[in-house]
C-alpha cells in the first residue's frame, strides 16, 4: 500500500500529516509542492461565549473573539483504519458537558484529508469554530456562492470590512497566492471568518431564543483540507462535488459481451461547466438539465448523452422551450458566457 499509517502520521504519496497531542494538526507536509500547509497548528477547536445584544440566534457579537478558550481536553488519540484504500486517525475531545469526536482521514493518491466530525452537545450560548493558519499570503478569499463564487478580503481596512467577520459561503473556500492555494470543503457548515491568514468554519452555536435547544444532542458533518497549486479552478470545485455528492455502489448485471466497465449518464467537457440540477420536467416527462459556467471562462461546451434522446431544446429558468438545440449522436455543443447558466431539456 502507498497510504501509511502510525500513532500519530497519516502518509500517502502526496502528502504527510501529523496530529499533535492536542488532537490539532501540528504539520501537513504537501510533498509535490514541498511546503507546509499551515503556518501553526490547524483544524484548532475554539469555544466563544455567544451572547449578541440582540436577536440571539440571528446575530454574533463583533467582539466575541475576545471571550474564547481553545478546547484540548482530548480523552484519546487512537488509529481507526489502516488499510491500502484509506488511512484514519481518530480524536476524541471533551468540552463542559458536550464531546466531539473527529476522524481525520487520507485516501491513497489524494492530498486531500477528510474531517469526519461527530458532536454530541450539552451546553448552551456557545460558538465553536475550526480555525486554519494557512502558509498564503492573499488579500482575499474566495467563497462559492450559489453557481458562481465571491471574493471577500482578509483585512479589516474598512468599517465595512470590518462588519463582515462572519460571512457566508457554500461547498467551498479558497486561499491562493500566485501559485499555490489551500481550500477548506464541506457538506453543511456554511459560516466562515477571515483575517490575515487564518480561515475559520463555523460548527455550531446553541442560542437559547427562540429555541433553548438549538444545536442540541448528537450531529455528524465533514470538512476538508485540499492543498493544491495553482487557485480554486485547479481542482477544487470538482473535490467539493464529491465530498458532497459521494459515489454510491450498487449490484449490476453485466452487459451483453462482458461486464460494462463504465458509462456515464452525462459528460460535460471541459470541467468548467458543472451540471447544477438533474430533474425530470415539470410539464411532460422529458429530463432537464441545469448546467453554470464556473471559472469565468467562455466557450463551446460538449454535452454527451449515455443514453438514447429524441430531441434537445433550450429554455429558460421556467422551463419554457427557447431554442432547439442540434443533436448528433446523442451529443450536442452549446456556447457558454462566464458564469453563465443555461437549462436544457431533453425528450428521450
Amino acid at each position: 500500500s502507498r497510504i501509511n499509517v502510525t500513532d500519530n502520521i497519516l502518509e500517502n504519496d502526496l502528502v504527510r500529516i501529523k496530529i499533535g497531542e492536542d488532537g490539532t494538526i501540528v504539520s501537513y507536509y504537501d510533498k509535490v509542492n514541498d511546503r507546509e500547509v499551515f503556518t501553526d497548528r490547524g483544524n484548532q477547536l475554539w469555544a466563544y461565549s455567544d451572547r449578541p445584544r440582540n436577536w440571539d440566534a440571528w446575530d454574533i457579537a463583533t467582539d466575541y473573539e475576545k471571550y474564547g478558550e481553545e478546547i484540548k481536553d482530548v480523552e484519546y488519540i487512537k488509529v481507526l483504519e489502516k488499510g491500502p484504500a484509506r488511512a484514519s486517525i481518530e480524536v476524541k475531545k471533551r468540552y463542559r458537558n458536550s464531546s466531539i469526536v473527529q476522524r481525520y482521514v487520507l485516501y491513497d493518491g489524494s492530498p486531500r484529508l477528510d474531517i469526519e466530525t461527530r458532536i454530541d452537545w450539552h451546553d448552551r450560548r456557545i460558538l465553536v469554530k475550526a480555525l486554519f493558519p494557512f502558509d498564503v499570503r492573499s488579500s482575499y478569499v474566495t467563497y462559492e456562492i450559489a453557481y458562481g463564487h465571491i471574493q471577500r478580503p482578509t483585512h479589516k481596512n474598512t468599517s465595512w470590512d470590518s462588519a463582515r467577520f462572519e460571512v457566508p459561503g457554500h461547498r467551498w473556500v479558497d486561499m491562493s497566492e500566485g501559485n499555490y492555494g489551500v481550500s477548506i470543503l464541506n457538506d453543511g457548515k456554511y459560516g466562515y471568518s477571515a483575517n490575515e491568514n487564518t480561515i475559520g468554519l463555523s460548527l455550531l452555536r446553541s442560542p437559547i431564543y427562540p429555541d433553548f435547544f438549538a444545536d442540541e444532542g448528537e450531529q455528524s458533518f465533514i470538512y476538508s483540507i485540499l492543498p493544491h497549486r495553482g487557485d480554486w479552478r485547479t481542482e477544487t470545485v470538482q473535490n467539493a462535488i464529491a465530498l458532497n455528492t459521494p459515489l454510491i455502489g450498487i449490484p449490476v448485471s453485466t452487459s451483453e459481451g462482458g461486464t460494462e466497465l463504465s458509462r456515464s449518464i452525462i459528460e460535460v467537457t471541459p470541467g468548467n461547466v458543472i451540471v447544477g440540477a438533474f430533474k425530470k420536467a415539470e410539464e411532460d416527462d422529458a429530463l432537464v438539465i441545469r448546467l453554470y459556467e464556473a471559472y469565468g471562462c467562455r466557450g463551446r461546451v460538449k454535452i454527451r448523452f449515455g443514453f438514447d434522446v429524441k430531441k434537445v431544446v433550450e429554455t429558460n429558468l421556467l422551463e419554457d422551450e427557447l431554442n432547439p438545440v442540434k443533436l448528433e449522436s446523442n451529443e450536442i455543443e452549446v456556447f457558454f458566457k462566464p458564469y453563465e447558466i443555461k437549462t436544457i431539456k431533453v425528450s428521450v
